[in-house]
């Protein structure tokens, strides 16, 4: 081992590795694949077998065989873990991903959340959602939209509904409950009020009726 002092620097030497520093303003060592840094306050740095930290400043870094960190404090923190990511800027924005799952917050103004079968987007005016075969839509809670693999329907509150069965061919719509319309293959009938009229093609040509209650 072999040591050297003037004044505040020193340097150590030994057959496992060495040492220094100008204190109080920087040191350093290292052993092996072990090593450090330090030039407080603004510089950090650590190295051992398998994992490295750096900060500098309010920016830091750490690596190991789980994962990654990083940030830029206050504004960014970041992470990497296998296939699992995120990255947060406070107070604002969080994003988040796993395989093929998938999120992004934008506080207060929408959050978007993704998978492999699915899919939806919420905000304070609009809401659309999927999941497999069946998606739904609302806009300020007035509007409707829902559609499946055998359904089709639009609402908007409260005076407008109208209803498709794609499997039965069938259809309703309602406009204030005044008016009603109904469809079914080869026939529609409508109602207003005290009057229904119906119409369609028969087996023997069109036909059609009125009736007033």
């Amino acid at each position: 081992t072999e040591t050297t002092v003037v004044a505040n620097a020193y340097y150590r030497s030994r057959p496992e590795g060495w040492a220094a520093g100008l204190a109080p303003f920087a040191f350093a060592a290292s052993e092996g694949r072990r090593h450090h840094v330090l030039v407080p306050p603004v510089f950090f740095r650590w190295v051992d077998d398998d994992s490295s930290t750096t900060v500098a400043l309010n920016f830091y870094h750490h690596v190991s065989p789980r994962g990654m960190h990083v940030g830029l404090v206050p504004f960014w923190f970041g992470s990497r873990r296998g296939d699992r990511a995120y990255d947060f800027f406070p107070p604002l924005l969080w994003l988040y991903r796993h395989r093929d799952y998938q999120r992004v917050t934008f506080f207060p103004l929408f959050d978007f959340v993704r998978d492999a079968r699915s899919h939806q987007f919420t905000s304070p005016v609009f809401v659309h959602a999927r999941q497999g075969e069946h998606e739904w839509s609302t806009l300020l809670g007035v509007y409707w939209r829902f559609r499946g693999p055998d359904m089709d329907a639009r609402v908007i509150a409260p005076l407008y509904w109208d209803f498709l069965s794609t499997r039965s061919r069938t259809r309703l719509t309602t406009l204030a409950g005044l008016y009603w319309r109904y469809e079914k293959p080869g026939e529609t009938t409508h109602l207003f009020l005290n009057v229904m009229y119906t119409h369609g093609e028969g087996p023997r040509g069109p036909s059609w009726s009125f009736h007033l209650f």
